[in-house]
């Protein structure tokens, strides 16, 4: 009797670490996918070289006339264009190679996201699981009552 037992319990433990194991490979597939989609969606516009060289042209004539204080909103929108994620661009030199500071940003941010999706999905499967066998300890059939009084 104890050998069924343990054997039984084995099981069951080695049946709970499979679908921990298939809930971590389910998740972190839902947030790669994710992080594919966000990019895709989200991929910003490409400048092309000879607009990054007039916008350098004409930023680097400004920042000549004038080193102490200089705006370049017109010239940015007119050559490269606005993109949701500019804000997120920090120093001079990401305008230097506007197309790959863009797409630096927009993975930092998908990779953000898709990590946040990834830990969700995975805890929703947790508790989605875990729960269901609580509310069945819980509440246990009624079928199993009524075969034990008859």
């Amino acid at each position: 009797m104890n050998e069924d037992k343990l054997r039984n319990n084995i099981k069951a433990y080695i049946r709970e670490m499979g679908i921990i194991i298939l809930y971590a490979i389910l998740s972190i597939s839902i947030a790669s996918l994710f992080n594919i989609i966000f990019c895709a969606v989200n991929m910003p516009p490409v400048i092309s070289a000879e607009n990054q060289k007039k916008f350098e042209e004409e930023y680097h004539a400004r920042a000549v006339e004038n080193p102490v204080y200089m705006a370049f909103g017109d010239i940015y929108l007119e050559y490269l264009g606005s993109y949701k994620y500019d804000y997120k661009m920090t120093s001079m030199s990401e305008f230097d190679n506007i197309n790959e500071a863009r797409q630096r940003i927009l993975n930092s941010i998908a990779e953000d996201y898709s990590y946040y999706v990834g830990w969700s999905c995975l805890i929703a499967l947790f508790l989605i699981r875990y729960l269901s066998k609580f509310i069945k300890w819980l509440y246990p059939k009624e079928q199993k009552h009524e075969n034990t009084e008859q």
